[in-house]
C-alpha cells in the first residue's frame, strides 16, 4: 500500500512539474468504470470529480475521486455490497473513449485499504 501511495504522489508531483507553465483545465465528462482488486472486490463507479493534470491530443492524465459500490462475495454478512469513496489517478484516450484507473479505497468496517485497477468508458466530455 505504501508503495502505491508513493507511486501516486510521484506521478502527481511529476505531472504538476511538467505542466508548471500551462494552465489547469476543468472539463465535464461522464464515465462508467469497472475495477477489481486482489482481495476479491469488484467496484462500479459512475462519475465523480476529476482534475486533469496533463492533457494532449492523445492522452489526459489526472486525479479522481471515485464514489463507488463494492461487490464482494466473501465479505462479512451485511457488507457484500457497500458504498465506498476512492481516490486515485486516471489516464484516458479521448479518441477511443477508454479510461484507465488506479484507485485506492478505504474500507472503514474492516479498517483496510484496497487498490483497484480497471477500465472505463467515457460517454461525454471534450474530445480534443
Amino acid at each position: 500500500m505504501k508503495k502505491t501511495m508513493v507511486l501516486m504522489l510521484f506521478l502527481l508531483v511529476s505531472a504538476i512539474s511538467l505542466q508548471a507553465q500551462s494552465k489547469f483545465e476543468f472539463w465535464s465528462q461522464g464515465h462508467v468504470d469497472m475495477l477489481a482488486d486482489f482481495k476479491g472486490g469488484v467496484y462500479a463507479t459512475i462519475g465523480g470529480p476529476s482534475l486533469g493534470l496533463v492533457q494532449s491530443d492523445r492522452i489526459k492524465v489526472g486525479i479522481h475521486f471515485a464514489p463507488s459500490l463494492r461487490f464482494k462475495s466473501n465479505a462479512p454478512e451485511g457488507q457484500e455490497i457497500i458504498p465506498l469513496l476512492g481516490f486515485g489517478v486516471f489516464a484516458m484516450n479521448p479518441a477511443n473513449k477508454i479510461r484507465y484507473n488506479l484507485i485506492n479505497y478505504y474500507d472503514a468496517p474492516s479498517k483496510s485499504w484496497s487498490t483497484a485497477f480497471g477500465l472505463g468508458y467515457i460517454f461525454n466530455g471534450t474530445s480534443k
